[in-house]
């Protein structure tokens, strides 16, 4: 519990002048609260935060709108999140 606690600390810091927005930090919170960086060494948690911010930004956009227009989790949708997040867990290195 004190190890998933550290890694929610560090992916609450934000940069000074680059704010996430709402979507965003509902997906790095959904990772850290859900066990996904349990297995994440906490000094590459800085890495792993900007990694999947990219790849939902690139390849995954319509995730980020889903929570942005609907402005609440479904269960279904919380299902596609889990499977994306279990996806990019495996492909972060």
């Amino acid at each position: 519990m004190l190890n998933r606690g550290s890694k929610l600390t560090e992916l609450l810091k934000q940069s000074q002048f680059s704010p996430l927005t709402i979507e965003q930090q509902v997906f790095v919170l959904f990772a850290g609260v859900k066990g996904y960086l349990d297995k994440i060494d906490i000094k590459r948690i800085n890495n792993f935060e900007r990694a999947l911010l990219t790849d939902l930004s690139q390849s995954h956009s319509e995730l980020l709108n889903t929570i942005k227009t609907k402005k609440s989790i479904s269960p279904e949708f919380e299902k596609d999140m889990h499977n994306y997040m279990a996806q990019f867990i495996s492909s972060f290195k």
